[in-house]
């Protein structure tokens, strides 16, 4: 778990140096960051088959925090840390809970319908890493998987804006080890531009 995200990690760092010292040589645009947490659901995650569950809850709290360039007007690239909240259920008499986190690195486009608001899809790679734990026994595991999503963004200051997003991570998790789970976060986030 570590090494993962020590790798990806120093990986999206050089891609966004490498980039943004490109985008700002050769284009005149900028890097932004941003950060914000939201409404995050595992979707099926409370179906154990046969066996009942007394209680299971998919919603959670997520947030995110990413790194983001413009290379010009319609295009550009970000990368962000998630944690994707949790689920936490009793199956059958036992305790179940299921949490990932990861690293998305995705393009992204910028529709602009005036100055001030744009609209921003997005799609990528998401390099997850997710605990389930039943009755205090943790399987860890990691892997990649595709993320995409919709967002739309307000520009209220010369480089301040607010953003609210819907991204989804589909099939996350393997079925061997942690679970799969249709995985959704609805966010709000403020971002800061350079």
């Amino acid at each position: 778990m570590i090494r993962m995200h020590r790798y990806g990690a120093a990986a999206a760092g050089a891609l966004m140096c490498f980039l943004s010292q490109a985008a700002l040589a050769d284009q005149g645009t900028g890097l932004y960051i941003g950060g914000g947490f939201g409404w995050a659901n595992h979707g099926e995650k409370c179906d154990f088959g046969s066996v009942t569950a007394s209680s299971c809850d998919t919603n959670s709290t997520g947030a995110k925090a990413f790194l983001g360039v413009e290379f010009n007007d319609v295009i550009g690239i970000e990368a962000g840390y998630y944690g994707l909240g949790e689920t936490r259920a009793n199956p059958g008499g036992s305790s179940f809970k299921f949490e990932p986190i990861g690293l998305g690195i995705q393009g992204v486009g910028f529709l602009r319908l005036s100055k001030e608001f744009v609209l921003l899809p997005k799609i990528g790679a998401f390099f997850w890493d997710a605990d389930t734990t039943v009755n205090g026994l943790k399987v860890n595991d990691n892997g990649t998987s595709l993320v995409f999503g919709i967002g739309a963004e307000y520009t209220f200051a010369r480089n301040l804006s607010v953003r609210l997003e819907a991204e989804f991570f589909p099939s996350l998790g393997d079925e061997n080890t942690v679970g799969k789970a249709d995985i959704s976060l609805i966010s709000t986030s403020l971002v800061l531009r350079f």
